[in-house]
């Protein structure tokens, strides 16, 4: 098989049902992806078009309508040849910057199925890397922090990708590492976005205030026996939050939805005086 065709069927495995096991394949004859194929193109978009119609972003996506590049096609065929990583990474690593258009979502949904199959380390890093809409959603490689602090703002400025981020964040983290980046997120916007911010808060505990709850009050215990970096990623997802009622009280107090906070603040309180602002 070559590289070309690993890249068609992952990118066909995208656009039909991803319930079904994600393809491998090899990347032989790895050149000839710069002059793909017709049926390579064509298996591009429409993988970028059902990519992006599953994450609800009706087109253009993100408000540009840039078809999506030859990178993508490679990024598939790393994605393809996970089983050989030092290849995938090399592959890779010759990837332009993704755009915001069609190629955010089909990256995305690429990386993040990936993500879940057991990768070498260092190919989930790359890929993280090569998606800064995954890092987003998700948590970003260290290296591509920036790069997925770009694509909030810019998802902000469309009326899809600020639904696409409320329907995201707002869902309980599923890793510490989740969390962390999260409340980071939420911080860091509060000013300019304050309205995001208490959207992102009143939609998590109206839907989910329950596991949220339950998430706080295991991450106290944790606090009062000491064991800072188990209270840690909840008290900085609270962050946002927090630190809008304290510089805003009225703007918490006018949402209906957010309440049930105060073991979360007092819980970002603690962990504040424990070792400064929360990073």
């Amino acid at each position: 098989m070559t590289a070309a065709d690993t890249a068609a069927r992952t990118l066909r495995w995208t656009s039909g049902d991803m319930s079904a096991p994600l393809p491998q394949g090899d990347l032989t004859d790895a050149a000839a992806l710069y002059t793909p194929s017709s049926a390579l193109t064509d298996a591009l978009s429409r993988a970028a078009a059902v990519s992006a119609a599953r994450l609800r972003l009706y087109p253009p996506p993100f408000d540009d309508p840039r078809p999506p590049r030859l990178g993508t096609a490679l990024l598939a065929a790393a994605i393809g040849a996970r089983a050989r990583p030092r290849q995938a990474c090399r592959l890779i690593t010759a990837m332009p910057e993704p755009n915001r258009g069609y190629e955010w979502p089909v990256a995305h949904l690429m990386v993040h199925h990936a993500l879940r199959t057991g990768l070498d380390p260092e190919l989930g890093r790359s890929l993280r890397a090569a998606s800064p809409l995954t890092g987003l959603l998700d948590h970003p490689a260290e290296s591509a922090r920036a790069a997925s602090f770009d694509v909030l703002l810019t998802a902000l400025t469309s009326e899809g990708g600020r639904q696409l981020l409320l329907r995201e964040l707002c869902v309980p983290p599923t890793s510490a590492a989740q969390a962390l980046w999260r409340g980071e997120l939420m911080s860091r916007i509060r000013i300019q976005h304050w309205a995001f911010v208490l959207d992102v808060y009143e939609t998590a505990l109206s839907r989910y205030g329950v596991a949220y709850r339950r998430r706080t009050e295991a991450a106290v215990r944790a606090a009062r026996v000491g064991a800072l970096e188990q209270a840690r990623p909840m008290g900085v997802w609270w962050r946002g939050l927090a630190e809008l009622r304290r510089a805003r009280p009225a703007l918490v107090r006018a949402r209906g939805g957010i309440r049930g906070y105060a073991d979360g603040v007092g819980l970002h309180r603690w962990l504040r005086n424990q070792e400064g602002e929360p990073r």
